[in-house]
């Protein structure tokens, strides 16, 4: 015990260093909201990604107007994980094979996803 009342007069900051990264725990996975939370948790992280390979598709040359949809595993009771399950990518631009392929490897790349995992297509001209 006098142990402790040593260490703790030498370093008297470190029972509010502890209680602080105790509630910055809490904060974290209050907000990550567990498995009734899984839902929000992976819209958001279809939206972040999904924007995210548009802005970086929409960067290669004869590639505009991007849309992006990321569909995710579900786990238990509908509750869907941050694990990729499809992508689907459209795009306006030039519809040649290299383009589309440039387009694959970015998002398998990205996104760590296998190729028959991603659809990659060109919006018609008449929509």
């Amino acid at each position: 015990m006098n142990d402790i009342r040593v260490f703790l007069r030498k370093y008297p900051f470190l029972p509010w260093a502890a209680g602080v990264a105790i509630l910055g725990l809490l904060l974290l996975l209050s907000a990550s909201g567990g498995a009734s939370g899984g839902e929000v948790v992976g819209q958001s992280y279809r939206e972040e990604y999904a924007h995210r390979i548009a802005q970086m598709a929409d960067t290669l040359p004869g590639v505009d107007d991007v849309s992006v949809l990321i569909t995710l595993e579900e786990e238990g009771e509908g509750v869907r994980v941050p694990r990729v399950r499809g992508i689907a990518l459209t795009y306006r631009g030039d519809g040649g094979a290299q383009t589309r392929l440039d387009i694959l490897n970015l998002i398998c790349a990205a996104l760590d996803v296998a190729a028959d995992r991603v659809w990659v297509g060109i919006k018609g001209i008449h929509e």
